[in-house]
């Protein structure tokens, strides 16, 4: 496997996971991270979307290609 693959495995793996616990603490359940009654509501919240955010940006930079030419 390429770093390529390996980073977007990676953030797709965030971006999952982020949006699933995200999706079921909406719900009612707690998914993996129980960290609502620790940190409080809005940080965990914060925390799961910015997982999310986190695992796009990785995504989208790992899907780039940065030797293209630039002939404009």
């Amino acid at each position: 496997m390429t770093a390529k693959t390996i980073w977007t495995v990676v953030g797709f793996l965030l971006f999952a996971t982020g949006m699933l616990a995200l999706v079921m603490s909406i719900v009612g359940v707690e998914f993996i991270m129980n960290i609502r009654g620790v940190l409080g509501d809005l940080t965990a919240f914060l925390l799961k979307v910015g997982m999310a955010v986190i695992g796009v940006v990785i995504m989208a930079l790992a899907s780039t290609d940065w030797e293209q030419s630039d002939d404009i």
